[in-house]
């Protein structure tokens, strides 16, 4: 059984699976977190995320893998990297058989070496930010548990 209501942020429909009412729920579409009300509609409908969920005691715990849309300045210069790599690259193919000589071959070499450092560049700026996503994921999953356990103690 499910949960479905709207968010009273964004209006975006959310569906959770193991959280009840009163208890806060995080928005896919604005990302804020809000409280589950209790007039939310019982479905049979499973929520639609592609985040792995931990519910050994029906917690609700969830690491958000998704992509906050955090640094987006990074997001687009790793793109912006990409794209100038091919452009450098087609221009050297184009300059190599324009001149048709030796020159033109060394030309379209470096224009591959090139779009590689400028491919390998891209796809690292691209790492270091899903790295990002993922250990604050982990972090929030620990200070979860963390507080789970010291409210069990008292």
């Amino acid at each position: 059984m499910s949960l479905k209501f709207n968010c009273p942020h964004c209006g975006g429909e959310i569906t959770t699976q193991y959280l009840k009412t009163d208890e806060t729920a995080k928005c896919r579409r604005c990302g804020r977190e809000v409280r589950i009300p209790a007039n939310a509609t019982v479905t049979n409908e499973s929520p639609n995320y592609n985040t792995p969920v931990v519910d050994e005691t029906s917690t609700g715990w969830k690491i958000d893998t998704s992509p906050s849309g955090r640094f987006p300045t990074l997001h687009t210069l790793a793109d912006i990297i990409r794209v100038v790599g091919w452009v450098v690259f087609g221009f050297s193919v184009v300059v190599g058989l324009i001149s048709g000589s030796l020159f033109g071959v060394s030309e379209m070499v470096i224009g591959g070496i090139i779009l590689l450092y400028m491919l390998a560049t891209s796809e690292a700026i691209k790492v270091f930010l899903e790295i990002e996503e993922n250990t604050r994921g982990t972090k929030e999953l620990i200070e979860r548990i963390r507080s789970a356990f010291a409210e069990k103690k008292d």
